[in-house]
């Protein structure tokens, strides 16, 4: 199941302006794929009713789900990617942060 995501990372950054680094874009798709290990520890110690109301549940899936998911990608690229030498430049965490959330997709 792992194969399409590896595909989906190499066909993007195939597309990349600047020279890839593939040792830490595969380290971090590597960390997003097992950041769902935090949303679901996440789930386990906190997991609160699905509201009834409408309005209630796009707050609920829009604040609490999307800030939970997007938190443990962004935590797998400051773990994965940020500490590395060849982290220098914006476009680098572009690249990291695509990774990181192809991983947690795939």
């Amino acid at each position: 199941s792992w194969l399409p995501g590896i595909c989906w990372l190499a066909y993007v950054e195939s597309r990349s302006p600047q020279p890839v680094i593939w040792s830490r874009l595969i380290l971090t798709f590597l960390a997003g794929g097992l950041s769902v290990f935090g949303v679901q520890a996440f789930r386990y110690f906190y997991d609160p009713a699905q509201p009834e109301n409408p309005l209630a549940q796009l707050v609920f899936f829009c604040v609490i789900v999307g800030a939970v998911e997007e938190s443990c990608k962004m935590l797998a690229v400051l773990v994965a990617a940020w500490p590395r030498r060849d982290f220098c430049g914006a476009w680098d965490g572009v690249g990291s942060a695509r990774a990181a959330a192809l991983g947690f997709a795939t």
